[in-house]
């Protein structure tokens, strides 16, 4: 995926003292990660983490076969997901003062093209889990 980046630096008198400086860029930030990947493999069949709200130790004991088949959440990667990107740029100014003393004023900005989004979902064949 492209990254097209630009930068440019001026020496505005000639003489290695003073500078004008300033770039932009598109940055990408990469969406599937090994942590996506780790919550992915927490999905039943292979991992089953059934809850029951406001029971007992009997209620617990005569939930049967349905509870333990009842997933109490399922994590998923989005198939068409576009990638999160934004946009940053900085301007400024640069001043050597003499005696390894350099000062520099500079503006960073940014904005973001696209972005990401998560939604957490509780999903049963029977229903509501709660």
């Amino acid at each position: 995926m492209p990254e097209p980046r630009v930068g440019v630096a001026w020496d505005m008198f000639g003489n290695g003292k003073t500078a004008f400086h300033a770039s932009a860029g598109l940055f990408h930030q990469a969406q599937t990660t090994a942590r996506s990947m780790d919550q992915a493999a927490n999905n039943p069949p292979a991992v089953n983490t059934p809850q029951i709200f406001y029971g007992t130790m009997d209620t617990l004991l005569a939930a049967g076969p349905s509870f333990s088949a009842r997933p109490s959440s399922v994590n998923a990667l989005e198939r068409n997901a576009k990638t999160p990107s934004s946009y940053q740029w900085t301007i400024g100014i640069q001043r050597d003062l003499g005696w390894g003393t350099v000062v520099d004023l500079t503006y960073v900005g940014g904005s973001r093209a696209t972005w990401s989004s998560s939604a957490t979902s509780t999903w049963s064949p029977t229903g509501p889990s709660s």
